[in-house]
């Protein structure tokens, strides 16, 4: 065996491989994720071996099947365990965690139904055309088009109905998470990101809707300093000392939410960020089994599709890849207790 690149089948395997993804962030249960996936994980692993190796058609076929039985019974032993790997989702996903006869069935006719077509029907998938550069060129922006729309959708739609612009219509929780931005624009004027979350933790206070400001944000560098920067302007506006803590290790929104459950206890919070930044605060949130709401802060663009920075939607793909790899911050710690 040696490595020979096929065009075609790397990108059925890319294709197949997005469905795959979809099956796992949408469907849960049912017939589609535990079996039809399944079925279909197998056409993924033979058109990768096909797209990348010069193995033949049978000599794949029996080596995804082989790959396919070993882990599937791997789920009989503890072996998430002995690699410490239990709580990865990752892990978890890829060799699965309860063993089904079903599951042998599903890869089974899987590669029957791959040796009947490669064998039988002799299909030859004539795609040399669509492979000129100009339609690489199209697949690509399509591609790139998928996965800036489909993370967008999928975060928008885990925080539907989660995020609040009245004070009157947000339930209560001891603790506001306010997340990080610099004060400073690069004209050095007061940004507006930052002053309008100021002024949404002050104002959620004030109408006894959080006992507590949690301020998580960066500061990995001398001289810059996020949390103390907004503490400061808190009790500037009214919020005692005593009521407000401090996270320096929110690099990140995934550091920020995951390190409010993980360090300070806090398994129900309220967000506290333009909308767009608390849609994907609350997906990350639900992700890490933390019941979320957010309070959208005045935002300066009006409530559209294309009202977000760029970045946004980078960061939206970041967020939903961070979520199926299992990141973790680049940081813990010690327990803080907010009483």
């Amino acid at each position: 065996m040696k490595i020979q690149l096929n065009k075609t089948y790397l990108i059925l395997a890319i294709i197949l491989f997005l469905i795959e993804v979809c099956i796992a962030i949408f469907l849960k249960t049912g017939f589609i994720r535990h079996t039809f996936g399944d079925y279909l994980v197998v056409f993924l692993l033979y058109c990768g071996l096909r797209g990348l190796t010069s193995l033949g058609i049978w000599r794949t076929a029996i080596t995804v099947l082989i790959i396919s039985f070993l882990i599937e019974f791997l789920q009989l032993t503890s072996i998430l365990e002995v690699f410490n790997l239990e709580n990865s989702r990752l892990a978890k996903l890829v060799f699965g965690t309860t063993f089904q006869f079903t599951d042998l069935v599903a890869y089974t006719l899987g590669v029957v139904t791959i040796l009947f077509i490669e064998t039988k029907l002799q299909v030859k998938l004539k795609l040399e055309r669509f492979f000129k550069a100009k339609n690489i060129i199209v697949f690509g922006i399509l591609f790139t088009i998928l996965s800036i729309s489909l993370p967008n959708y999928i975060i928008a739609k885990s925080a539907e109905n989660k995020t609040f612009y009245k004070i009157e219509d947000i339930p209560k929780n001891k603790v506001g998470l306010v997340l990080g931005a610099n004060k400073l624009t690069e004209s050095g004027n007061v940004s507006l990101y930052y002053l309008y979350r100021v002024n949404a933790a002050v104002k959620l206070y004030k109408a006894n809707k959080i006992e507590y400001v949690l301020v998580s944000g960066d500061n990995s560098r001398k001289g810059y300093n996020e949390p103390s920067m907004f503490k400061e302007d808190l009790i500037k506006k009214g919020i005692p000392e005593d009521k407000i803590f401090l996270d320096y290790a929110g690099f990140r929104t995934l550091d920020s939410v995951v390190r409010a459950k993980e360090i300070f206890g806090q398994y129900s919070i309220t967000i506290i960020s333009q909308r767009f930044h608390c849609q994907r605060a609350i997906y990350l949130a639900q992700a890490h089994n933390i019941n979320a709401v957010g309070f959208n802060a005045k935002h300066f663009k009006k409530s559209q599709f294309f009202n977000k920075p760029p970045r946004e939607y980078l960061a939206r793909a970041k967020a939903v890849l961070d979520i199926i790899t299992d990141k973790k911050p680049k940081f813990l710690g010690h327990s803080i207790t907010i009483r």
